[in-house]
């Protein structure tokens, strides 16, 4: 730097002189108070570097705490997300196991008939009242709480038809339905009045 090339020139000077013997006292109070000088520029700067230092790392540990404490409300809200978060989990698997529950109590009297051809105008209530009689039991309108066609297959060729739910009132009813298709050694759709003769299947499991 230029202050830095003056000193140099200067300290040249002032050892010519001392070597030819010219200096005088003066001279070297003069050398001595620019030394002086220049030690107190070189303490103001590096004192105020020092000062600079130190207000970057106050503002940096003040940074430094409010992401901490920034941090520490975040782990607090992922933990009580996590723990409402696993207790809807438990709410859930409950509520789904009382789902399960019921289903499976509404398909306790449930029984579904298949093999038997669907036409536009049937009435399925009929059709399972005429399942009965050819098993040698009387269905009353009373004695079924529900019966109808699984859903229609559109637009599939040569498909079977969709088999036929009936949910009865009472158990002992469902009960006594499949223990007489038990019995039964066969049951066909010409034993329901059709002309033809399919098999008639009829199985407890079903879904609603």
């Amino acid at each position: 730097c230029t202050e830095c090339t003056a000193m140099r020139r200067k300290s040249m000077r002032f050892e010519s002189a001392a070597s030819e013997g010219k200096l005088t006292l003066d001279d070297i109070m003069k050398v001595v108070t620019e030394i002086r000088d220049s030690q107190s520029k070189y303490e103001k700067s590096f004192n105020d570097a020092c000062d600079l230092m130190d207000q970057q790392l106050i503002e940096n540990t003040k940074a430094l705490k409010a992401q901490t404490e920034t941090n520490e409300k975040l782990y607090q809200l992922i933990d009580s997300l996590t723990a409402e978060n696993n207790l809807l989990k438990k709410k859930v698997k409950v509520l789904e196991g009382r789902i399960e529950d019921m289903e499976q109590y509404s398909r306790s009297n449930c029984v579904e008939i298949q093999g038997i051809p669907s036409a536009p105008t049937e009435n399925v209530l009929s059709l399972v009242k005429d399942v009965g009689k050819a098993m040698g039991m009387t269905i009353e309108d009373n004695m079924v709480d529900a019966c109808h066609r699984l859903g229609v297959r559109r637009n599939v060729d040569n498909s079977p038809a969709p088999g036929v739910i009936v949910k009865f009132v009472r158990r002992m009813d469902k009960d006594e339905f499949l223990r007489l298709r038990r019995v039964k050694t066969s049951l066909s759709t010409r034993h329901i009045g059709r002309t033809d003769d399919l098999p008639i299947y009829i199985n407890e499991t079903c879904e609603n």
